[in-house]
């Protein structure tokens, strides 16, 4: 689970991935979570997570937080850069968001992509499902990751997309998914 790196978003995030994971936990009793954080959040982070019943590992060192990341069968992440990193890996995920709404408001306004998450703009489809603002609701996460959970196909497919990004973004040596992305983003939108 990947709360986000701010507190805003750790704050507005934290009740429907909490209520996700306990619904999860109910229906899968072996369920682990490793929850990398920054390490100014990490306080924050343990707190929050030592409220469930559920075995978690907070990762702060930011040195494991690839090999944390890779370990994982699916996640539930705030909307951002670690999202691109999860697809990078291959890990099958879907994200959550909730930004204030005055700015969700001028967002809209003025952001004109299809989708936030950016493997689904590099893609151009919905490979990870988006649940942003007020569909960003414990429900709605659940029903998503349990489809993750049951159907090893919905897992495939984000894979398969996966790969296709991967090839897309063609990393080069010290280049950091997030770094071809944004350039990728730029040449589009020129």
């Amino acid at each position: 689970v990947l709360f986000g790196s701010r507190e805003r978003e750790l704050s507005s995030l934290s009740k429907p991935f909490l209520e996700t994971i306990g619904a999860l936990h109910e229906q899968y009793e072996n369920l682990q979570l490793i929850a990398p954080t920054l390490p100014s959040l990490e306080y924050n982070v343990t707190n929050l997570l030592s409220g469930i019943d559920v075995p978690c590992n907070v990762v702060k060192d930011q040195n494991f937080k690839w090999d944390a990341l890779a370990s994982c069968d699916v996640a539930l992440a705030a909307s951002g850069t670690v999202a691109l990193e999860l697809s990078y890996l291959g890990v099958p995920h879907i994200i959550g968001y909730k930004a204030h709404p005055l700015t969700a408001l001028i967002l809209k306004l003025v952001v004109k992509t299809k989708y936030a998450h950016l493997a689904n703009i590099l893609l151009n489809e919905e490979v990870v499902p988006e649940y942003l603002q007020t569909k960003c609701s414990a429900g709605k996460l659940t029903r998503a990751m349990m489809r993750l959970l049951r159907y090893p196909e919905e897992q495939v497919k984000q894979k398969q997309a996966f790969a296709r990004l991967h090839e897309k973004l063609q990393l080069g040596a010290g280049e950091t998914p997030s770094e071809r992305a944004a350039a990728y983003v730029l040449r589009m939108a020129a």
